[in-house]
C-alpha cells in the first residue's frame, strides 16, 4: 500500500570559521535525468509503475483532496504522478548524465540520496497537526522489506554498495522527506528510529540540520564480487534491487561539489581569522 499521511578569540574565531563552512555556495543540485532499466518485480503497487517519476526534484507538496500539501516527515509523497514502486525482484535502474562523484569532504562522506514514500508515525492524530509527534516508527501497512543498491561507470558492470554496520540505509526506509530542507545534503545516517521518538516537526528538522532527508549511500562502499574495494572515483547509474517486499522511489539527489570561488572567499577569511587570533594573544 502506498503511504499516506497528513500531515573568546581562539574561540570567536573558531565560531565564525564553523559558520562560514555551513554556507560555502555549492553547485546547483543534480538529480536523476535518465531510466537505463525498470521492472516492477512482485507485488509493485499497481498504478505505480512508470519509472519517469523517479526523475528530476524530488516532491516538494503532495496531493491533499483538490489541493496540496507540504511534504514532510509525517506526510510523504503518495500519489501515482511521484513515485515509482518496484516489488520482489524488480529492480530500477536511473542515469545521472553530470555523474557522481566520489569525494570524502562530501558531508557524511554521502556522495548520493535517493528519496521515497515512507514517513514517521503519529502517536496521536487527535491532537492538531502542529503538535503531531513521532514515537520514532515508520509507516508499517506493508511487511519490512529489503533491498540492495549497486553503482555503475559504465551501466554494463554494477558494484554493490556494503552498508558498514550501523548506519540506518536501506532506500524508502529513514529518513522521510522533508520539503522544508536541501535535496542535496545528507542526514546524519548515524541517527537510528529511536533518536526521533518524541519528536514533533521542529525536532525532527533540527535533527535533519537544514537536510531534506533521505537515505544516503557512499561510493566508497562499492565492492567487487571477491569483496575487495572497488575504488570508483565516479559512476553514472545506480540499480535499486528489492530482494523482499517492496520500495517505493520519489527520486535521487546527487552531493554537489563546493564551488571553487565559494572555497577561495572561506579559505581567505580563514586566514584572516588566524592573524586576528594571533593578534588577540
Amino acid at each position: 500500500m502506498i503511504r499516506n499521511c497528513h500531515s573568546k578569540s581562539s574561540s570567536v574565531a573558531t565560531t565564525l570559521a564553523a559558520g562560514l563552512l555551513a554556507t560555502i555556495p555549492l553547485h546547483a543540485a543534480s538529480f536523476a535525468d535518465g531510466v537505463a532499466g525498470y521492472s516492477a518485480g512482485t507485488g509493485a503497487a499497481p498504478g505505480y509503475t512508470d519509472p519517469s517519476r523517479a526523475l528530476g526534484e524530488p516532491s516538494r507538496t503532495t496531493p491533499f483532496g483538490s489541493d496540496s500539501s507540504e511534504v514532510t516527515p509525517f506526510n510523504p509523497p503518495w500519489a501515482q504522478s511521484q513515485l515509482v514502486s518496484v516489488g520482489g525482484g524488480g529492480y530500477l535502474t536511473l542515469s545521472v548524465s553530470t555523474g557522481i562523484q566520489n569525494t570524502p569532504d562530501h558531508l557524511y562522506g554521502i556522495d548520493f540520496i535517493l528519496f521515497g514514500n515512507n514517513g514517521f508515525m503519529v502517536t496521536d492524530y487527535s491532537v492538531p497537526t502542529e503538535h503531531w509527534t513521532t514515537d520514532g516508527n515508520l509507516f508499517s501497512f506493508d511487511p519490512p522489506g529489503a533491498s540492495k543498491v549497486s553503482v555503475s561507470a559504465d551501466g554494463v558492470t554494477f558494484y554493490t554498495l556494503l552498508v558498514p554496520a550501523g548506519l540506518a540505509v536501506q532506500p524508502d526506509s529513514l529518513y522521510p522527506t522533508d520539503s522544508a530542507g536541501a535535496f542535496d545534503r545528507p542526514v546524519n545516517p548515524r541517527l537510528r528510529s529511536e533518536d526521533f521518538a518524541g519528536k514533533d516537526l521542529a525536532a525532527i528538522r533540527a535533527l535533519y540540520a537544514g537536510s531534506a532527508g533521505g537515505t544516503g549511500f557512499d561510493l566508497d562502499w562499492a565492492i567487487r564480487p571477491d569483496g575487495s574495494p572497488a575504488n570508483l572515483a565516479e559512476v553514472r547509474y545506480v540499480r535499486l534491487d528489492v530482494l523482499e517486499g517492496k520500495a517505493e522511489v520519489d527520486g535521487l539527489a546527487v552531493v554537489p561539489e563546493p564551488s571553487l570561488p565559494g572555497l577561495l572567499s572561506v579559505a581567505g577569511i580563514a586566514s584572516a581569522l588566524l592573524v586576528f587570533r594571533r593578534r588577540a594573544r
